[in-house]
């Protein structure tokens, strides 16, 4: 504990070196405490240690499943990494915990694209819509992915029937 709190005075003092060297050695202390790893996450991101960040960041969600807010952080991180195969797992834990939601599938979406894998986003989508069959914010979702990525006919038709049914 007298680490941890050196290490915030340290902070307020703005001596990077002796913060990072005390809060790593709390971490290490007490590395059941998730209160000393989140502060040191916190602090290698401010630093830019971006491996180390992550490391951290992954014992948090690793330790606490439950928070849906560090797997939020790893996907922005992963997504800084352009690692985005983890980052598409980070997604799939954030579904077990919340269930399948239409922010879920977007960044999945999201995530596909960045890999260049339209092919797999176009069928989250497409399992979007089925799963929400009367939703028209989905069609429409999709509508305009489809005319984004060059596929008007296919759009046209999507946002049409969207279009009459509403």
């Amino acid at each position: 504990e007298a680490y941890f709190y050196q290490s915030m005075l340290y902070a307020m003092m703005q001596n990077d070196t002796l913060t990072l060297k005390l809060l790593d050695k709390a971490v290490y202390l007490r590395p059941d405490n998730y209160i000393y790893l989140e502060q040191a996450a916190k602090a290698y991101y401010n630093y830019g240690m971006k491996e180390k960040t992550i490391a951290a960041f992954e014992r948090l969600a690793a330790t606490h499943k439950e928070r849906t807010d560090v797997l939020q952080v790893l996907i922005d991180l992963y997504q800084e990494q352009k690692a985005y195969d983890q980052m598409l797992r980070c997604i799939q834990q954030l579904e077990q915990i919340d269930g399948s939601t239409v922010e879920t599938a977007l960044m999945k979406v999201k995530a596909y694209e960045l890999k260049e894998d339209m092919k797999m986003a176009y069928k989250v989508l497409q399992n979007l819509v089925d799963e929400h069959p009367y939703d028209l914010h989905c069609r429409v979702m999709m509508g305009n992915w489809l005319l984004v990525n060059g596929r008007q006919k296919e759009a046209f038709k999507v946002l049409t029937e969207a279009l009459k049914e509403e």
